[in-house]
């Protein structure tokens, strides 16, 4: 992987956790991760998701999704997208004209290869790239304008670990955008969790929306809007001033 960019050492925490070698990022390291980042960055195929998941959010237009999300970091802000997978973000931000930096964080060394592959594709864009546990961010308090998770929340075995530090490491008035699977969707998302339980993507059980929503007020966001879907759904947090 490239070095990182200078900007990215002031933000980092001066006693950060350190991942180790033989770190395990689950499935997403291997074969899958490799046929989710097609699956998702293909606009053809994300329109698909209706079939298992009934009604996806945002996700049946990731481009709109993302044009929000840029909108929202002030100018010299920085945009963390934790777990940044294989940097789908990337290139839809580009399309956007923004231009601003963005830390791609990821637990998977694979995912991050295929970040740092995607960044080359988007010169335009200042990329950091930063192999970190979503549990335990690297990175100091209020450090980041705003991030975003996609297909993230349901991967992490502790959602609430997550939530807290998302809003430990967004500064105050920042937002959250976040694309997830939640429990008590639909039959067919429950079935496909149920699926993805057994093959260890999903390591342990969903929390509904109404459970999440708190974990975020509890962890800082004094505002959450439901931004549409059933079982895999959206939404954005802003951060308490």
């Amino acid at each position: 992987m490239p070095a990182p960019p200078t900007w990215l050492a002031p933000l980092l925490r001066e006693e950060a956790p350190d991942v180790g070698d033989d770190v395990d990022a689950g499935r997403f390291d291997g074969l899958y991760g490799g046929l989710y980042d097609r699956v998702i960055q293909s606009r053809t195929l994300r329109r698909l998701a209706p079939l298992a998941y009934g009604d996806p959010g945002p996700l049946a237009d990731l481009e709109g999704f993302a044009a929000r999300v840029a909108a929202s970091v002030r100018d010299g802000g920085v945009l963390l997208d934790v777990p940044s997978g294989g940097g789908t973000m990337l290139p839809l931000l580009a399309r956007e004209g923004w231009r601003g930096r963005v830390v791609e964080a990821d637990l998977g060394a694979a995912m991050l290869g295929r970040a740092a592959d995607m960044a080359e594709r988007v010169p335009e864009l200042d990329v950091a790239l930063l192999q970190a546990d979503a549990q335990d961010l690297p990175l100091r308090d209020a450090s980041v304008a705003a991030a975003v998770s996609l297909n993230g929340l349901h991967c992490i075995p502790d959602p609430r670990a997550f939530c807290s530090e998302l809003g430990r490491v967004i500064e105050p008035g920042g937002r959250l955008w976040m694309i997830t699977l939640v429990g008590g969707g639909t039959v067919r998302s429950e079935a496909v969790v149920a699926g993805a339980r057994v093959f260890g993507i999903v390591p342990g059980p969903l929390p509904r929306r109404e459970q999440l929503g708190a974990m975020l007020r509890d962890a800082g966001f004094g505002e959450v809007e439901w931004l549409g879907g059933d079982g895999l759904v959206g939404l954005v947090a802003t951060v308490s001033s």
